[in-house]
Parts: structure tokens; sequence; C-alpha cells
């Protein structure tokens, strides 16, 4: 609506192609256990930014490539005790090629809607150039208890950095068509990715002459992760 903030027109055009595999074995070493190794690719979808009107400039409008990666992962899944306790382990390697990453441009008070000179916040989204890596160790045990209760413990150990050599634009300072205000990422922590993560559950399920019911209580503890590629800094 012009009257509420002045018209910026959003034109852009990105192609994205690209395809994705997965192989992967499997050996069942007895009835109650059997391992696994995969190798797999994905791909997120290439884009283009939300144009800006930076004053006394031609619009601008930024495009960021797709992002790729390559995962490894060796699991076995099992279950003892008559099949009460189901253990569960995987190690992975995860390998991303033009990483995307999001950042916010400007970040202020509530713009003034009369103000043609205010514009508010937005995202731009950037690629790494450099591969980022993640190696961990996931694993989960269920335990099946009396009266229908059952126990789960998850706990994921997980390294993840930019690789060495990441510059890329601090969209925090500035993101216009000649703005040159770069960041090194190398060895920073990948977003939201936590050294150690737990998550246990406890869950009942009841059966009554009018049905089942169930309940269940859950909780996680992280160890410190960042929410920015820039980790703080």
């Amino acid at each position: 609506n012009p009257e509420i903030f002045p018209f910026v027109p959003q034109n852009n055009e990105v192609p994205n192609t690209y395809f994705d595999w997965r192989a992967g074995v499997e050996f069942d070493a007895s009835k109650d256990s059997l391992l696994y190794a995969t190798v797999t690719t994905g791909h997120k979808a290439a884009g283009f930014n939300d144009t800006q009107d930076f004053a006394g400039q031609p619009l601008f409008n930024s495009t960021y490539n797709s992002e790729s990666m390559l995962s490894f992962e060796v699991g076995t899944k099992n279950s003892f005790l008559e099949r009460a306790l189901r253990l569960n382990a995987s190690a992975f390697l995860y390998r991303y090629s033009n990483m995307q990453f999001q950042t916010i441009v400007s970040v202020g008070e509530d713009p003034d809607l009369t103000d043609d000179e205010d514009p508010p916040s937005s995202a731009v989204r950037q690629n790494a150039k450099e591969p980022a890596t993640a190696v961990g160790l996931d694993v989960d045990a269920t335990y099946r208890l009396p009266a229908g209760l059952e126990a789960e413990v998850h706990a994921l150990l997980m390294d993840s950095s930019f690789g060495d050599g990441t510059v890329v634009n601090d969209s925090r300072i500035g993101f216009g068509p000649t703005d040159n205000y770069l960041a090194d990422l190398g060895g920073n922590k990948l977003p939201r990715s936590s050294a150690l993560t737990l998550n246990y559950a406890l869950s009942q399920l009841i059966f009554t002459s009018a049905g089942s019911f169930n309940w269940s209580i859950q909780g996680q503890t992280r160890t410190t992760h960042y929410m920015s590629v820039f980790n703080g800094n």
C-alpha cells in the first residue's frame, strides 16, 4: 500500500537446476541388529533478496547461489532385552558448499510510516564461498518400562565450522551496492549448532475401555550455540 510505505518493485529471476541422489548399503548382523552406511546429496534453492532503495542510487537487488551438501553416515540399529531396549547410533559428516546464511541489514526503531527516508529493517541471504563442515555422533536409547511407561534419551555430539578464508560482506554494517565491509567467518561455528544436545522424554500409553490415552514430558539441554554466523563478534 503506497499510502503506508513507498512501493519498491521486487523484480528478479534466478534459475535453479540440480540433481540429487542417495546410495546406501545395509547388513543384518542378527534379527535384532543391523549396520548401515549412506551417501546423500542435497540442495537448497538459489534466490534473490528484497530490492532495496538506497537514497540517490539505483534500486539494488542482490542474488544468492544454491547451497549443496554431501552427507556421509554410518550407523547401527539394535534391540536388546527382548526388545524392551532400543539403542541406535550413527556417525556423520556433512560438507556444505555455498552455504546460505541470513542476516539483518539494519536494526532500529519502528519506522515512521509517514517518512519515506525511514525504511524498515530487512533480511538478506548470502553464500559462504568456502566449504563448511559438520561432523558428529548421534545416539538414542528408548527403554520400555512397566505400566506402559517409556523413557527416551537422545544425545547429539557435533563439531561444525566455516572453512578458513570464508570472507563475507558484513551486512550488519552495510549492504549497499558500493559497500565493502568484510568479515572473516573462518573457524566460526555454524548457527544454532551446539557441541552437545541432550533430549529426554518420559511418556505413558494407557488403555481403557473408553479408548487409549497418552501423556508425555520432554526436555532439552544444550551447550552454548550462536544464532548468527558472526558468533557474537
